[in-house]
């Protein structure tokens, strides 16, 4: 999968519009759209703003972590964040750091 493949991917699963993702990343609305259509890739410094605005890893992004598993637990996962609430997305980082405290604790 292409850059821009998966760039429209994490945009259809953040419900961001490319307004949004422009006011999130500080990156221009022309630059989003030519790397939509494939004409350019970003730089690392945009890459990685884009990877936070839209919440996945620069190496996915950038088409790493070719693994189809992977891939399509990243999917499944980006899909379902979405459609919480940010006190839901609280509560589920709160238990992730807790199963996380516990797994270090028993080893």
């Amino acid at each position: 999968m292409e850059f821009r493949d998966r760039l429209e991917q994490a945009i259809k699963y953040s419900g961001m519009n490319a307004a949004e993702l422009s006011k999130k990343s500080g990156i221009a609305p022309s630059e989003i759209s030519r790397y939509r259509q494939g004409k350019y890739e970003p730089k690392l410094q945009k890459l990685y703003a884009l990877s936070v605005a839209l919440n996945v890893s620069p190496s996915w992004l950038m088409g790493f972590d070719l693994e189809e598993n992977r891939e399509s637990l990243d999917v499944a996962l980006l899909s379902l964040w979405s459609k919480l609430t940010d006190d839901q997305k609280e509560a589920v980082i709160d238990y992730m750091q807790y199963i996380a405290s516990r797994q270090t604790n028993n080893t």
